[in-house]
């Protein structure tokens, strides 16, 4: 029998339902929920480890972004939205732990209650959960929310809600049902979804960009808006959820600024002049900022984290419905003569790496050579592997330059001479010998950050006989081209789970496999790929598990399904040591902005007539 807290147990029984025979003893209500693991936190915990309880609450704390934006609905893919809104101005069910991986404490929720077999939810609300208006949050909220996101949010939302049956079973009660074979995480990403309010948004049109600002909850509301431009948000100071634990010591600050920049460069010379308090930098802005006063003299540290999540594949992905690149020897022949190391050294700084795994960054990820035992499984799909995958890990070829750019110009050309393509001598370009077909081809991307990686690698396609252009646009065109397969070769980060499942099926696997839901947007239709494909989906238990997704991630590798780009491993703020201080423990999980504090609050009191760790 599924068991619930006593909380739920109660309300049902108001409700005329009887619970059958068991006993209430063997019922507890959590406070937390770790589908894989046991928190660290018990229910009386007093706040995270990185938060500092004393921090003050004052001062404005003054970010920036790149571009400008046109609406202030995050949730929904057209437009660009202001920064900060998602993160600021929501709250949800549950918020993630700072100090352990995929584990959830009640926020929103008092109580979370799953079944053994994670397909069942019940999630009890505070009585105290306010939006910004003084209205309480309702089971309908969370319903609305959640039927709302299913049909107009961005398609991770959607593929998240879809097969989720979401209920109301009183006020404050919500009971959310998952699909056979959905992960026992299900309940963790639903419980981390934020709520939107029922009756600000149901007489208005989710769908649209809006620059009304929206009714929230969370611990900051929208206090100013110049469109495009800039973003203020003040902290709401009777708060709903303030004195939680998951809240003590954190949204510190009394104003957040959001100031919105069309060219990085300027943004970046804005804040080494001390108009911006913290800086998200990469680490070639920050080597080249070395003899700038401000970072000569100390006054702008730099604290570094490293990445804590699965990183994915960066890459070019093919379109394999393009009949061009449906033969492997072309895909492999374009990526052969990428020249990243030549242009992480000369362009990037040495800052980069390389991008090898569709699970980088993740135990399971398939660096290292194939066990005896994954040899055996792959052995059964001889035309998927060649003979160097059974004795090495997949390295991303790389051109070389400039000493290895004759080899391997030579080895592209040979792949594509035996997959029966030629350099037409009036045009220059490759041509297939059997219809004439040129590789003439665009990249689709949704910006211009890989600009300088795809100019080396076109310049070398070109000697190759190939001719690509970069083709950028906006977010909202570039996610209705995929959805629609209108591409050719686009510019894709693909971001796994923490814990990858049946959702890998509708990402790689073949029509044949999944042929009602294929969300698979580049065509790839392998056996290999499919196999291990359902191997992950029947693994049982762990040890299976990564069996099956180091599995998965050599056929996709060997596949050649995309020319891997490259990843930052690290996360790092810039920031003015004499306005700022950070958590002094580092957070496992996230980046922890949320507990930064002023180093100086009495600065600001004047201005604000309001002593530092006091409120009005």
């Amino acid at each position: 029998m599924t068991k619930f807290g006593l909380v739920f147990i109660a309300s049902l029984a108001a409700s005329g339902f009887v619970y059958g025979s068991g006993s209430q003893a063997e019922t507890q209500i959590r406070h937390a929920y770790a589908p894989y693991s046991t928190p660290v936190h018990g229910p009386d915990f007093k706040h995270f480890r990185p938060a500092n309880p004393e921090a003050p609450k004052a001062c404005t704390l003054r970010l920036s972004a790149d571009g400008a934006f046109n609406t202030l609905n995050p949730w929904i893919t057209k437009g660009r939205f202001a920064n900060g809104i998602y993160r600021w101005h929501y709250d949800s069910l549950l918020t993630l732990s700072p100090d352990e991986k995929q584990v959830g404490y009640t926020l929103i929720a008092e109580s979370v209650e799953v079944s053994t077999d994670g397909r069942e939810a019940v999630f009890r609300i505070r009585p105290q959960a306010r939006f910004h208006d003084g209205e309480p949050i309702l089971a309908d909220d969370v319903v609305y929310t959640s039927e709302v996101f299913r049909e107009t949010a961005r398609p991770f939302w959607r593929v998240l809600l879809k097969d989720a049956r979401v209920e109301a079973l009183d006020d404050r009660t919500v009971r959310v049902r998952f699909p056979e074979g959905a992960e026992r995480s299900a309940a963790l990403h639903f419980g981390t979804v934020p709520v939107i309010p029922k009756h600000y948004w149901q007489d208005r049109d989710f769908g649209k960009t809006t620059m009304e600002p929206p009714l929230g909850s969370g611990p900051y509301r929208i206090a100013e808006v110049d469109p495009g431009r800039r973003i203020v948000f003040e902290r709401v100071r009777d708060y709903w959820a303030k004195d939680l634990p998951v809240r003590v010591g954190a949204y510190n600050f009394d104003r957040i600024v959001h100031d919105h920049f069309f060219d990085r460069t300027t943004r970046l010379t804005s804040f080494l002049k001390g108009e911006g308090d913290r800086y998200r930098i990469d680490e070639r802005e920050w080597i080249e900022s070395q003899d700038k006063p401000a970072v000569r003299d100390g006054k702008v540290g730099i604290l570094r984290l490293d990445a804590w999540w699965p990183m994915g594949m960066n890459g070019f992905f093919f379109n394999l419905r393009d009949g061009r690149f449906a033969d492997v020897r072309v895909r492999e022949a374009l990526g052969k003569v990428m020249p990243f190391n030549w242009v992480n050294a000369h362009l990037l700084h040495k800052a980069q790496s390389r991008t090898q795994s569709y699970f980088e960054n993740a135990a399971f990820a398939a660096t290292s050579p194939p066990t005896q035992e994954e040899r055996a499984q792959m052995a059964a799909f001889p035309g998927h592997f060649p003979a160097q995958a059974y004795e090495a890990a997949y390295r991303p070829h790389d051109a070389n330059l400039p000493r290895g750019e004759r080899e391997s110009l030579t080895k592209a050309l040979g792949l594509l001479r035996e997959a029966g393509w030629r350099i037409d001598p009036d045009t220059g370009l490759q041509t297939r010998i059997r219809d004439g077909r040129v590789l003439d081809f665009a990249v689709l991307a949704a910006s211009d950050r890989q600009e300088k990686l795809f100019g080396a690698w076109a310049r070398q396609l070109e000697r190759l006989g190939v001719r690509a252009r970069l083709q950028v646009v906006d977010s909202a065109a570039y996610e209705a081209r995929l959805a629609d397969r209108d591409f050719e070769i686009a510019y894709r980060f693909y971001i796994p789970m923490e814990r990858p499942g049946a959702e890998q099926i509708r990402l790689w696997g073949s029509a044949a496999l999944n042929p009602e839901k294929n969300g698979n947007r580049f065509g790839i239709a392998s056996l290999a790929v499919d196999h291990f494909l359902t191997r992950l989906r029947d693994a049982e238990g762990e040890a299976e598990r990564h069996l099956a997704l180091r599995l998965l991630d050599r056929s996709l590798q060997w596949g050649h399904y995309a020319v891997p780009s490259y990843q930052d491993r690290q996360w790092r703020f810039a920031y003015w040591r004499e306005r700022l201080m950070p958590p002094e423990t580092k957070p496992a999980q996230g980046d922890g902005r949320q507990f930064w504090w002023c180093r100086t609050p009495e600065q600001d009191v004047a201005e604000s007539g309001i002593a530092p760790g006091k409120e009005e």
